[in-house]
């Protein structure tokens, strides 16, 4: 009985050190505001990014998710309730969203993703050296414009008009169609812009657009487009009219085209999130812009509008959904 005394003495003893300097799990918190779901790429990018900075959603990381679903109204309110969460970081995904959470603090770090004019729509005075609590990416979806044009041209060679369909309360809608309108010169190409103000316009508006006999349509990135990708996308097929987005949720939904930049690997760069919450300040962090853009093609789509894509563009591209 002794000896099982000592040695169960000797144990806890022997193990006093460690318990003593065992060091807690120190959970961070961060918030996430988007005007739309993110897509499932962006998400998973997000996601892997972190855990490579060994930040792990569940372990060591409390992420606050707030999504508008295209109710751009509700962005205040859901910036106000991230605020009062106190969260460490706010991620914003669109325009929209970036300027509701700048709206709601000028203390809380904000790292912006899905920017296409940072400079342009407010969200930034600089971006070499953006002021206050923000930096983060820039998706170029304003110097993206005039690609969508070309690869549309290159796709279709006779192609002689198009029209870009824009939502109405589109922050960027002034930089988006200046420069559509400078890529369409280049490509002796009409151009038109249709805006719309709530989902009950979009038929009406296709069926203009036929009217017109428009050989294609592109879409101008915005929160309220992405909310309404399979009506678009059932909408060009009824219409016959081939239109071209921005992501990869566009091919999955439908639609014949898609150029921009990858949302996986603007996701995947959370380093600016890890690097805040490690005790950089957002003012020491100029904007990034994306390094990885993708060609999609939805080659179902394309054959059902009776359109032949070029084999040297196939090749091109980064996904042919067959």
């Amino acid at each position: 009985m002794k000896r099982r005394a000592f040695v169960t003495g000797l144990g806890a003893v022997l193990a006093a050190p460690f318990v003593a300097h065992a060091q807690p799990v120190v959970i961070r918190r961060i918030g996430v505001l988007a005007a739309t779901t993110p897509d499932v790429s962006a998400i998973t990018g997000f996601r892997e990014g972190l855990k490579e900075q060994n930040y792990v959603e569940g372990r060591s990381l409390l992420i606050e998710w707030r999504f508008a679903e295209g109710n751009e109204d509700r962005l205040t309110a859901l910036a106000v309730e991230l605020v009062r969460l106190k969260v460490e970081v706010i991620v914003t995904v669109a325009t929209t969203a970036a300027l509701a959470a700048k709206k709601a603090t000028r203390v809380i770090p904000i790292v912006f993703t899905a920017v296409g004019d940072p400079v342009g729509s407010g969200v930034v005075t600089s971006l070499a050296r953006p002021e206050g609590n923000l930096t983060g990416f820039t998706n170029l979806t304003v110097e993206a414009t005039g690609k969508r044009l070309a690869l549309l041209k290159e796709a279709m060679p006779s192609l002689k008009s198009i029209v870009m369909l824009n939502h109405r309360a589109n922050p960027v809608s002034l930089a988006l169609w200046d420069e559509a309108r400078m890529a369409a010169a280049r490509l002796s190409l009409e151009i038109r812009r249709v805006d719309v103000t709530d989902a009950k316009e979009l038929e009406p508006s296709f069926r203009s657009i036929r009217h017109l006999r428009t050989l294609a349509v592109v879409l101008m990135p915005g929160s309220f487009l992405s909310v309404h990708r399979r009506e678009i996308a059932k909408l060009s097929a009824d219409s016959a009219v081939p239109v071209i987005g921005w992501d990869r949720e566009w091919i999955t939904a439908g639609v014949a085209f898609s150029y921009g930049p990858s949302n996986f690997d603007i996701g995947r760069r959370a380093v600016y999130v890890t690097r805040i919450l490690a005790g950089a300040t957002p003012r020491d962090l100029p904007i990034e812009q994306p390094t990885k853009f993708e060609l999609l093609i939805n080659l179902k789509t394309t054959k059902a509008l009776g359109l032949t894509i070029p084999p040297s563009l196939l090749l091109r591209a980064d996904q042919v959904i067959e």
